[in-house]
């Protein structure tokens, strides 16, 4: 059996003290989940078009490029209509254009807001996956350090190898 290669990107957007974050509907409990900006990367495009792409789509804000890439994960999920081993690229912006006005043709962002880092952190806390919540929590603790790479290769039950090492969340 093949196992299905994704990929996907998020979007870390500061402006002083906040964070960009948005609001989707939760497809397992019906629960909204706050989370930065991102989605998964449409065929044939690269992943720093596919984050403009859904920065644009989930927030209104415009960009032409990410300043930076922040992080990378890679990670299984073993079943479920998600099932595969998915790559992930958070890309870091400084500058963007525009008003907060997500427009959204998946209809699953509600809302788009900037809240401070404090708040921002205790929302992502609130994640249940680890392969989203500690890598974008770890990114937004550390600014502009360098990039790194996460990955659970044991599966997510297990404590994620971390390159550079940076303290795991928990």
């Amino acid at each position: 059996m093949r196992t299905l290669l994704h990929l996907a990107v998020g979007a870390i957007v500061r402006r002083g003290d906040d964070v960009l974050m948005v609001c989707q509907q939760d497809d397992e409990e019906g629960i909204p989940r706050w989370q930065i900006p991102g989605g998964a990367v449409e065929p044939g495009e690269f992943a720093e078009q596919a984050v403009v792409r859904e920065l644009r789509e989930e927030t209104g804000l415009i960009a032409t490029a990410p300043d930076r890439l922040a992080c990378t994960m890679q990670y299984p999920i073993p079943d479920g209509p998600y099932a595969g081993l998915w790559t992930a690229f958070l890309f870091a912006f400084d500058a963007l254009e525009g008003t907060l006005a997500p427009r959204d043709p998946d209809g699953e962002v509600t809302e788009a807001v900037w809240v401070p880092l404090a708040e921002a952190v205790d929302r992502l806390s609130l994640l249940k996956h680890p392969q989203l919540r500690d890598p974008e929590i770890r990114c937004l603790l550390d600014g502009d350090s360098a990039p790194t790479y996460w990955t659970w290769p044991n599966g997510l039950a297990q404590d994620p190898l971390v390159f550079p090492k940076v303290p795991v969340l928990g």
